[in-house]
């Protein structure tokens, strides 16, 4: 199979299961495919770049708030950099989950996981808000990606080597703490698989695997991995499975969201009004 029919085929998967993500998603074979205004992985999450789209997603949130006549304030930097870090893991993980739990392991397809363990493979394209409106993940025709035995193996190997390296660079370039990022990434994964049409005793032994294990089965160079997804999430009970709280309902303009572990009563400002 070519490199460009692996691309389309992953692709024509997310446009047929997820539609939405698939606007936001895609596969490429070269950077010939790449907009003109999509930059590396690496540079986005530099102070060069990562800095100066904060400061316009903090500018969106102001502007909101004038629209709808809240009053002006400071936006509140945590919240932001969560926010943030919200539509990042959003649009970037469910495209990931999907293409790994829905094919067959070790298969051709698989191989996108593989390619996605790589910082070097990704791209960025930013909202005019400053956040994130596309990804782009290239799949090299020079590079053979082996795909891993298992889907729990390729997991890890993402974690590892994509997901916990994006954490700590957030974690230098912004106020808020690496669990707090590595809760958006937890709440996210564990909310997907419940929307993928798979039968309830695979999801509930991948929910075993993924978050209930203080240890990755991946061990670099002989030592153990901290699981990061690990307490990070409530899983026995019919609370809201989320046990730290995002800051959205601090930023201008914004609700707390429906699941939020805090108080909504107490924590609500007065005549706070939504605007999306």
């Amino acid at each position: 199979m070519g490199i460009i029919t692996l691309a389309n085929q992953l692709n024509h998967l997310l446009s047929q299961k997820a539609a939405f993500y698939a606007e936001h998603f895609k596969a490429i074979d070269n950077l010939q495919q790449l907009p003109p205004n999509a930059h590396c992985l690496n540079s986005v999450l530099s102070a060069t770049h990562y800095r100066p789209w904060l400061e316009q997603f903090a500018l969106s949130y102001r502007v909101k708030a004038s629209v709808v006549g809240e009053a002006t304030r400071e936006v509140d930097a945590r919240a932001l950099h969560s926010m943030w870090s919200q539509w990042f893991f959003g649009l970037q993980l469910p495209p990931l989950l999907l293409w790994l739990f829905c094919c067959p392991p070790g298969s051709e397809l698989q191989r996108a996981i593989a390619a996605a363990s790589s910082w070097d493979n990704w791209y960025f394209e930013a909202h005019e808000s400053g956040r994130v409106e596309t990804f782009y993940l290239l799949l090299s025709p020079e590079t053979n990606y082996l795909a891993s035995v298992s889907q729990l193996a390729s997991w890890e190997q993402l974690l590892e080597r994509l997901l916990i390296p994006i954490v700590e660079r957030l974690t230098c370039l912004s106020p808020v703490a690496a669990k707090l990022h590595f809760s958006h990434q937890a709440y996210i994964v564990h909310w997907y698989l419940g929307e993928l049409s798979l039968p309830d005793n695979w999801r509930d032994q991948r929910i075993n695997e993924i978050f209930s294990r203080p240890e990755l089965s991946l061990r670099v160079n002989d030592q153990p991995t901290i699981n990061p997804f690990w307490r990070k999430l409530r899983l026995k009970d019919q609370q809201s499975a989320r046990i730290v709280c995002c800051l959205r309902h601090k930023l201008p303009c914004t609700q707390m969201c429906a699941d939020c572990p805090l108080d909504k009563k107490a924590h609500m400002h007065a005549g706070q009004k939504a605007c999306g």
